[in-house]
Protein backbone atom coordinates (compact mmCIF):
# COMPACT_ATOMS: atom_id res chain seq x y z
CA UNK A 1 0.00 0.00 0.00
CA UNK A 2 1.50 3.28 -0.72
CA UNK A 3 2.75 5.81 1.42
CA UNK A 4 0.42 8.01 2.41
CA UNK A 5 2.12 10.55 5.10
CA UNK A 6 4.25 10.92 1.40
CA UNK A 7 1.08 12.44 -0.44
CA UNK A 8 0.11 14.03 2.75
CA UNK A 9 3.22 16.16 3.33
CA UNK A 10 2.75 17.24 -0.43
CA UNK A 11 -0.53 18.21 0.16
CA UNK A 12 0.47 20.04 3.21
CA UNK A 13 3.27 22.22 1.74
CA UNK A 14 0.92 23.39 -1.07
CA UNK A 15 -1.82 24.13 1.48
CA UNK A 16 0.52 26.02 3.44
CA UNK A 17 1.87 28.25 0.85
CA UNK A 18 -1.39 29.36 -0.24
CA UNK A 19 -3.27 29.38 3.52
CA UNK A 20 -6.55 31.47 2.08
CA UNK A 21 -7.10 29.34 -1.44
CA UNK A 22 -10.19 27.62 -1.36
CA UNK A 23 -8.85 23.84 -1.24
CA UNK A 24 -11.03 20.99 -2.07
CA UNK A 25 -9.62 17.40 -2.32
CA UNK A 26 -11.43 14.35 -3.68
CA UNK A 27 -10.09 10.96 -3.51
CA UNK A 28 -10.12 7.34 -2.53
CA UNK A 29 -7.39 7.36 0.51
CA UNK A 30 -8.37 4.12 2.03
CA UNK A 31 -8.20 5.72 5.20
CA UNK A 32 -10.57 4.20 7.53
CA UNK A 33 -12.46 6.33 10.71
CA UNK A 34 -15.36 6.06 13.03
CA UNK A 35 -14.91 10.01 12.42
CA UNK A 36 -16.59 9.33 8.66
CA UNK A 37 -17.39 5.91 8.60
CA UNK A 38 -19.00 3.40 10.98
CA UNK A 39 -16.09 1.01 11.16
CA UNK A 40 -13.36 1.30 13.39
CA UNK A 41 -9.97 3.29 12.61
CA UNK A 42 -6.84 2.49 11.02
CA UNK A 43 -2.92 3.61 10.93
CA UNK A 44 -4.16 5.95 7.66
CA UNK A 45 -7.11 7.06 9.36
CA UNK A 46 -5.75 8.81 11.90
CA UNK A 47 -2.70 10.03 9.89
CA UNK A 48 -5.27 11.64 7.34
CA UNK A 49 -7.54 12.51 10.60
CA UNK A 50 -4.41 14.30 12.03
CA UNK A 51 -3.58 16.10 8.26
CA UNK A 52 -6.85 17.55 8.42
CA UNK A 53 -6.74 18.83 11.87
CA UNK A 54 -3.46 20.84 11.93
CA UNK A 55 -4.41 22.58 8.59
CA UNK A 56 -8.06 22.97 9.77
CA UNK A 57 -9.57 21.06 7.05
CA UNK A 58 -13.27 19.87 7.04
CA UNK A 59 -14.09 16.67 6.09
CA UNK A 60 -17.25 16.65 4.30
CA UNK A 61 -18.39 12.51 4.66
CA UNK A 62 -20.12 11.37 7.70
CA UNK A 63 -21.02 8.00 9.09
CA UNK A 64 -24.78 8.31 8.18
CA UNK A 65 -24.04 8.00 4.36
CA UNK A 66 -23.95 5.19 2.65
CA UNK A 67 -20.30 3.43 2.12
CA UNK A 68 -18.10 4.65 -0.69
CA UNK A 69 -17.22 0.91 -1.11
CA UNK A 70 -19.40 -1.91 -0.92
CA UNK A 71 -18.79 -5.18 -2.36
CA UNK A 72 -18.55 -9.23 -1.14
CA UNK A 73 -15.51 -8.34 0.43
CA UNK A 74 -17.29 -6.44 2.78
CA UNK A 75 -18.01 -2.45 3.14
CA UNK A 76 -15.77 0.70 3.69
CA UNK A 77 -15.90 4.12 3.80
CA UNK A 78 -12.76 4.82 2.49
CA UNK A 79 -13.40 8.13 -0.80
CA UNK A 80 -13.61 11.06 0.89
CA UNK A 81 -14.02 14.67 0.50
CA UNK A 82 -12.37 17.03 2.30
CA UNK A 83 -12.32 20.61 1.89
CA UNK A 84 -11.14 23.90 3.27
CA UNK A 85 -12.52 28.09 3.09
CA UNK A 86 -14.86 26.96 0.85
CA UNK A 87 -18.10 29.44 1.76
CA UNK A 88 -21.68 28.14 1.08
CA UNK A 89 -23.34 24.67 0.93
CA UNK A 90 -21.74 21.47 0.45
CA UNK A 91 -23.60 18.61 -0.48
CA UNK A 92 -22.35 15.22 -0.71
CA UNK A 93 -24.45 12.36 -1.75
CA UNK A 94 -23.07 8.55 -2.42
CA UNK A 95 -24.61 6.64 -5.70
CA UNK A 96 -24.43 3.05 -5.96
CA UNK A 97 -22.39 2.64 -8.89
CA UNK A 98 -19.93 -0.44 -8.30
CA UNK A 99 -17.83 -1.78 -5.59
CA UNK A 100 -16.57 1.84 -5.28
CA UNK A 101 -19.90 4.05 -5.33
CA UNK A 102 -19.75 7.78 -6.97
CA UNK A 103 -19.40 10.26 -4.74
CA UNK A 104 -21.96 13.42 -6.30
CA UNK A 105 -20.51 16.57 -4.68
CA UNK A 106 -22.79 19.70 -5.08
CA UNK A 107 -21.45 23.27 -3.85
CA UNK A 108 -23.52 25.98 -3.39
CA UNK A 109 -21.10 29.01 -2.85
CA UNK A 110 -22.65 32.28 -0.84
CA UNK A 111 -24.13 34.90 -2.95
CA UNK A 112 -22.26 38.30 -2.44
CA UNK A 113 -23.98 40.93 -0.65
CA UNK A 114 -22.76 44.19 -0.23
CA UNK A 115 -21.99 45.13 3.34
CA UNK A 116 -24.25 47.99 5.05
CA UNK A 117 -21.55 50.46 6.40
CA UNK A 118 -24.09 52.57 8.21
CA UNK A 119 -27.24 52.00 10.28
CA UNK A 120 -29.13 55.05 10.27
CA UNK A 121 -31.82 55.32 13.15
CA UNK A 122 -35.38 55.85 11.97
CA UNK A 123 -36.01 58.36 14.25
CA UNK A 124 -33.25 60.67 12.80
CA UNK A 125 -33.43 59.62 9.35
CA UNK A 126 -34.09 62.24 6.42
CA UNK A 127 -36.01 60.22 4.55
CA UNK A 128 -37.26 62.83 1.36
CA UNK A 129 -32.94 62.93 0.88
CA UNK A 130 -32.88 59.26 1.25
CA UNK A 131 -35.76 58.81 -1.16
CA UNK A 132 -34.35 61.38 -3.46
CA UNK A 133 -31.05 59.51 -3.12
CA UNK A 134 -32.69 56.26 -4.11
CA UNK A 135 -34.23 57.67 -7.21
CA UNK A 136 -31.31 58.89 -8.66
Amino acid sequence: MENLQQHLSTLQAWIEKFPNYQVILLGDFNAKSYIWGKRNTDERGNQLLHFCISLDLSIENNPEMLPTFDSTKGQSWIDLLITKNLDGHIKLEVISNSDHNLLQVTWTPELFYPKISKILAITQSNWLTIKKNILL
